[in-house]
């Protein structure tokens, strides 16, 4: 059961709560009114109680806020939020650029299937490790990359617009480039005569 507590040198509560494997928990409400911390207290602890699935967790918590603060998550599906990208900087970027992004976005969208139509919060560096990972079983190194890095720009935008908290690419390394020795020592030859 959720409960609350209070420094005695602070004017904040904070939630203490039990996590689903038994540890107990404390986090800063950063609320000075018991009435309110507390349902932040019950919220936290309800996921663990319940075991809920992302989208659960994300609905309990707009609720929550929109009962404490007034204010509403935003809410925006994967699909949305890259085409309205791709639209906002059509008139900023190179042609090519948005060729590429564009790309990046169809690729990304097929790989996430039916999840696609959701909420971009619920994108995990899980779903970009799989779409990274089956780049890699058609493409070259460097195309990966290439697309994981302009999926990574539109995917730091939507953290910079407020659109999600984290952006699931951070954690996503970049593949490495093997280049055989003979493919070394042509890239670093002398021309010839006729070159």
């Amino acid at each position: 059961m959720a409960s609350l507590w209070k420094h005695p040198k602070s004017k904040y509560w904070s939630a203490c709560y039990t996590d689903s494997s038994g540890r107990q928990l404390k986090r800063s409400t950063k609320e000075t009114d018991r009435r309110k911390a507390m349902k932040i207290a019950e919220a936290l602890e309800e996921p663990y109680r319940r075991r809920m699935t992302g989208a659960q967790v994300r609905k309990v918590f707009h609720s929550i806020l929109q009962d404490v603060t007034g204010d509403s998550l935003v809410s925006v599906s994967v699909k949305d939020y890259l085409e309205g990208y791709l639209k906002r900087r059509k008139a900023e970027i190179s042609a090519s650029t948005h060729s590429l992004y564009s790309n990046a976005s169809k690729r990304f969208q097929e790989s996430l299937g039916a999840k696609a139509e959701q909420d971009l919060a619920m994108v995990t560096d899980k779903d970009v490790l799989s779409f990274r990972d089956g780049l890699a079983a058609t493409l070259n190194p460097v195309t990966v990359n290439t697309v994981i890095k302009a999926l990574r720009v539109m995917l730091r935008a939507a953290r910079q617009d407020g659109v999600i908290e984290v952006d699931p690419t951070e954690r996503v390394k970049s593949l490495r480039q093997n280049k055989s020795e003979d493919e070394l020592q042509n890239a670093r030859r002398a021309f010839t005569l006729d070159e």
